[in-house]
C-alpha cells in the first residue's frame, strides 16, 4: 500500500487529492472496461490536467471576486459622496429658507 503520510502523520492536501482522483479514474476504467486499462504513466497526466484545470478555475473565480470587491468598494465610496452632497444641499436649502423668512 502507498504511504502518503509524513513522519509526523500529516498528509499534503494536494497529494491526497491526487491519490483520490487516481482512485476515481481507476474505478471509472474498471466500470467502463472491466479492468483498468491505464498505466500509471497514462493515468497521472489525466489527473494532473484535471487538477490544473480546477486550479485555473479557482484562480479565475478569485480574480472575479477581487474585481467585484473592488467595484463594491468604489460604489460604496460614490454612495458616501452622494450622501455628503445631499446633506450639503439640504443644509444650503435650509439656510436659504431661513434667509428668505427674514
Amino acid at each position: 500500500m502507498l504511504n502518503i503520510r509524513h513522519k509526523d502523520g500529516t498528509v499534503d492536501a494536494e497529494v491526497e487529492v491526487n491519490l483520490n482522483q487516481l482512485k476515481e479514474l481507476h474505478a471509472k476504467e474498471i466500470k467502463e472496461h472491466g479492468v483498468d486499462t491505464l498505466t500509471p504513466f497514462e493515468a497521472f497526466p489525466k489527473v494532473r490536467d484535471e487538477i490544473q484545470q480546477l486550479q485555473q478555475a479557482v484562480i479565475q473565480r478569485e480574480t472575479e471576486i477581487l474585481n467585484l470587491k473592488s467595484q463594491n468598494n468604489m460604489l460604496k465610496e460614490q454612495l458616501e459622496e452622494v450622501k455628503i452632497e445631499i446633506l450639503q444641499r439640504e443644509k444650503k436649502m435650509k439656510e436659504e429658507s431661513v434667509e428668505r423668512e427674514k
